[in-house]
């Protein structure tokens, strides 16, 4: 094919180019990019299992993925871990798109049990969240456990009204609940 670099081109490479979300680039490389500058699959994967629309969701790629969708992609195809599309998308628009347009599982779990909406509350994606709550009527994530950097702030918030008190003259062991003494038993 002229002006293409055939030894460049590889199923690596095709999800390297979905992910970038050029479209051009990734028609080339379906249809030249095989053994012998044969087509790929466009469900193709990679060595941890990724398809070019596993990369076109996760960079959030919407006319990649919906060019990769309208031409054969398996909007359901698991990766190694048992992830989805849907399990790697971080926004709204693109989880919409996937279920809505092409039926994507929003209920679909990996192989740790997790769905999408799963995924998305761990990584923070909170428009994602909200967006698939409306499938996931269930859903009730325990507590997140705080971060280190939140745990960090607290002991140096702490530490900082430790040092007010001692620069104030006050007792370290006087608390802010004085109302604690129980007033019915005078006895």
């Amino acid at each position: 094919m002229p002006g293409v670099d055939l030894q460049d081109l590889s199923e690596s490479t095709l999800w390297i180019v979905a992910g970038e979300g050029k479209i051009d680039k990734i028609k080339r490389y379906l249809e030249y990019g095989g053994p012998n500058n044969s087509k790929l699959d466009i469900n193709s994967k990679d060595e941890f299992g990724y398809t070019p629309l596993h990369a076109a969701v996760s960079y959030s790629r919407l006319e990649a993925a919906r060019w990769l969708l309208e031409n054969g992609a398996d909007v359901n195809i698991t990766d190694d871990d048992g992830d989805t599309p849907l399990h790697s998308c971080e926004s709204a628009a693109m989880a919409k798109m996937l279920v809505e347009e092409f039926n994507a599982d929003p209920l679909a779990k990996n192989d740790e049990g997790k769905m999408p909406i799963d995924n998305a509350y761990e990584e923070d994606f909170e428009e994602v969240v909200e967006y698939l709550k409306e499938y996931c009527k269930d859903f009730n994530p325990a507590p997140k456990e705080p971060s280190n950097d939140e745990l960090l702030d607290v002991i140096l918030s702490e530490l900082e009204r430790a040092r007010d008190k001692i620069q104030n003259g006050e007792s370290l062991s006087d608390t802010d609940d004085d109302d604690d003494d129980d007033d019915d038993n005078d006895n």
